[in-house]
């Protein structure tokens, strides 16, 4: 499931607001300026156009591919032996004390016919993913949505300081980000499985991956990517008047994330890596079921960093 269940949520749901609390009292601490920055560095074409863009591709690429390649090196004990297919152990031989194994910090999702075999069988496969990924993020797709930061951007925000963000400041903007950001995706991503029009024109696109992958992150529609992605993310550092540091860093955070959302894997080194075990944050599972069985209207587990706008409207499901 997402979340947990019954009271966890209602405390999973404190627990955000403490950490909001937490950043906010971080904001008012005396917290000095960062170093200056170069007058280049605060162009709005730098600033808010080409550093997102290099983030959310940084934030894909360093993400996806590590990954993939862990789940390709035969490493990983799954419920078949391994995502690649790797032999199980032979009867009789020692094994490891359980922290000591791989398979109690990092493992597939185990479920029915092995995740491996699944993502084998299919299509598209890899690269037919990877390149739609990539056309997406680093082609047109993610050119435009970089050019409409420079030019939308720069209108709305705080003037410049000339200066880094200060840590209390950059702290209270990435929660403030984090959670606005994942509300506008929620709605985005919802609105595409009630109207039959964009799921059968747009969204069914991405859920052609059934077995969800990193490479496949963003093997999405133009629009999809629009209502998921482009809107969410500048829509969520306006509203918090964000630093282009800050703006820039809270993408490459949001897109790392939701590979990690992709890649099947659970274990206490993920939770901890990619910050699952902090308060309200949804399991790779979350989004891993929604692949799996959820089509067309009466989906649930719309979000995907938070589990807890899907319990706040009723679309969380185990």
């Amino acid at each position: 499931g997402g979340g947990g269940g019954g009271g966890g949520e209602g405390a999973g749901m404190l627990g955000v607001l403490a950490l909001a609390g937490v950043a906010a009292a971080l904001l008012g601490a005396e917290d000095a300026a960062g170093p200056p920055l170069p007058g280049w560095a605060e162009e709005p074409w730098f600033a808010w156009g080409l550093l997102p863009f290099a983030a959310v591709n940084l934030g894909f690429y360093l993400t996806a591919l590590p990954i993939e390649a862990l789940l390709r090196g035969a490493v990983l004990p799954g419920e078949e032996g391994g995502r690649a297919g790797a032999a199980p152990p032979p009867a009789g031989a020692e094994v490891a004390p359980l922290p000591l194994q791989l398979a109690f910090w990092v493992r597939p999702l185990g479920y029915g016919k092995s995740r491996a075999a699944r993502v084998r069988a299919q299509a598209p496969g890899f690269w037919a993913q990877l390149r739609g990924s990539a056309w997406n993020i680093s082609g047109p797709g993610g050119v435009l949505g970089a050019a409409a930061a420079a030019t939308l951007l720069p209108r709305v925000m705080p003037p410049a300081s000339g200066r880094c963000p200060a840590l209390g400041e950059a702290a209270w903007h990435l929660v403030v980000m984090s959670l606005l950001g994942d509300l506008c995706l929620y709605w985005g991503h919802r609105v595409q499985h009630e109207s039959g029009y964009l799921w059968a024109k747009h969204h069914s696109f991405h859920h052609k991956i059934l077995a969800p992958t990193p490479v496949g992150t963003i093997f999405i529609d133009p629009l999809d990517m629009t209502l998921q992605a482009t809107l969410p993310l500048l829509v969520a550092g306006w509203a918090a008047g964000a630093h282009p540091l800050t703006f820039s860093l809270y993408c490459a955070l949001r897109v790392s994330d939701n590979v990690v959302n992709h890649s099947g894997l659970e274990g206490p080194l993920v939770d901890v890596l990619a910050l699952k075990c902090l308060p309200g944050r949804a399991a790779v599972a979350h989004h891993d079921a929604h692949h799996r069985s959820m089509v067309g209207r009466g989906a649930g587990n719309f979000g995907e960093a938070f589990w807890l706008w899907d319990w706040l409207f009723g679309t969380l499901r185990e």
